[in-house]
């Protein structure tokens, strides 16, 4: 055989070799807010894979690089400037891919005292009532949704003949999209809401004819 393609042959299977032995790995970034979306100072625990090995010294703060290798990874975080069982939050995570974000969402009812931690409800109560009206809306039947902006809360209300709604809420503090939604699916409104629980209570007035939805097509 030509010595240069013998020295080509080895040249490459060293090569492949080499890439066989280094896994590819993915960036891993984690973000604490509250129920408003305000950054939370908080900081890794622990971070383990699968067979319960412990991978948080590949983090620096709240962003490591872990293989991608598709295992699910289960975490704990706790605040920077608190050791308290209140101030600690757990998940899980797969990685998969080349960028993994995931934003973690405090408990809005914990509240901080010096170096000490306690629960005190922020929560409107669940029999609390959202009154409102919609104006400019047709004949078409519509729907009131409100959903958190950062938590899991939802919840959605008809809309009567008169353009009235009401909403149960028992929403936490923090903010909130209204959207309302016709018969055909259609986003014919939306706002932003911030709900604080000693805030004066007012009804919402929605005038659908001054509002015109923004709709963007993306793939």
């Amino acid at each position: 055989m030509n010595p240069m393609r013998l020295l080509m042959l080895l040249f490459l299977s060293a090569a492949y070799i080499c890439a066989q032995g280094k896994k590819k790995e993915c960036l891993v970034g984690l973000r604490v807010v509250d129920y408003y979306g305000r950054p939370q100072a908080y900081k890794i625990v622990w971070f383990r894979d699968e067979s319960g090995k412990d991978h948080a010294n590949r983090f620096d703060g709240l962003f490591g690089r872990l293989p991608c290798d598709y295992e699910t990874y289960a975490f704990q975080v706790s605040r920077t400037d608190l050791d308290h069982p209140l101030g600690k939050l757990e998940g899980k995570l797969t990685v998969q891919r080349k960028d993994i974000w995931k934003t973690i969402v405090t408990n809005p009812n914990v509240r901080l005292y010096g170096k000490g931690a306690g629960e005190l409800s922020m929560t409107l109560p669940s029999d609390h009532v959202w009154r409102g009206r919609i104006t400019g809306k047709g004949k078409k039947p519509v729907w009131v949704h409100i959903r958190s902006a950062f938590g899991s809360g939802h919840k959605e209300a008809s809309v009567d003949e008169n353009g009235e709604f009401q909403v149960y809420s028992g929403f936490a503090e923090g903010r909130y999209f209204l959207y309302v939604v016709d018969v055909e699916g259609e986003i014919i409104f939306s706002t932003v809401l911030e709900v604080k629980v000693f805030a004066p209570q007012v009804p919402f007035s929605i005038d659908l004819e001054s509002y015109s939805p923004s709709v963007r097509i993306v793939r």
